[in-house]
């Protein structure tokens, strides 16, 4: 982003909205798939972004979560645990508008199921994106609700 700036000093005053990849990690750029106690520092990155674009904008959490096969590994019943944790983390903070965990991950990643998820399952990819949409939906009615 500094880089971005440096080229056009006035990029992020054009912006309505940023887009972060907000991973559990215990630092920055690396000890990703942590436990969510020690994943905080990367679940909230998207506050260390608009740090540094200067101003407060609207937030969509555009890539987060865990993978099961990935060392550290995980078991789903603690990923369910701690994706519930984020939610509870994003959803006190106004800026964020939606949350999207991603789930179209590639084999190295994820779950070996990469693009399947859409072919084979496409009623959970479906139910996914309808819990995005209305978290995201929820959001915007909080934020009207509190101008009025």
């Amino acid at each position: 982003m500094q880089i971005m700036m440096d080229v056009i000093p006035t990029i992020f005053e054009k912006v309505d909205f940023l887009a972060s990849h907000s991973y559990p990690a215990s630092n920055i750029g690396y000890g990703f798939n942590v436990p969510y106690d020690q994943g905080i520092p990367g679940l909230l990155y998207y506050q260390k972004e608009l740090d540094t674009i200067g101003r407060s904008v609207q937030v969509l959490i555009t890539e987060t979560g865990w993978a099961t096969n990935v060392n550290p590994t995980c078991t789903e019943q603690e990923k369910a645990q701690w994706t519930v944790s984020a939610f509870g983390l994003w959803r006190n903070d106004s800026r964020v508008m939606g949350v999207m965990p991603f789930m179209l991950q590639d084999a190295y990643w994820g779950d070996q199921i990469q693009w399947k998820l859409l072919i084979n399952k496409p009623k959970q990819f479906v139910q996914c994106f309808l819990r995005f949409l209305a978290f995201t939906i929820l959001k915007m009615l909080k934020k009207l609700a509190h101008s009025m």
